[in-house]
């Protein structure tokens, strides 16, 4: 894997398992459109109102990477009103 993007945000208590099954749907339906895109969603520890996805794209994956930003906005679309606050992303690759 060679970049990973973290996506992170806050959400409501009352509405943490309806936005994280959102973001599994969506996850879900963008690893199949795009062979090689590994995903996940994580909660913050404790307090379980922070939610942070992951993207990353296998090395070995057969296609181009799809844009990063395309991905997010995709997913962040689902989840409008879910989030408390703004969505924040991050970049990340490994230190050589």
């Amino acid at each position: 894997m060679t970049q990973v993007l973290y996506v992170y945000y806050r959400v409501e208590a009352a509405d943490r398992a309806d936005c994280v099954a959102a973001v599994r749907s969506a996850q879900a339906a963008l690893m199949q459109r795009h062979p090689g895109l590994v995903a996940a969603v994580l909660s913050q520890v404790p307090g379980h109102t922070t939610l942070m996805e992951t993207y990353a794209w296998s090395s070995a994956a057969p296609a181009v990477p799809p844009a990063w930003s395309a991905l997010e906005a995709e997913v962040g679309a689902r989840l409008g009103r879910w989030i408390v606050g703004t969505r924040h992303l991050e970049l990340f690759e490994p230190c050589a």
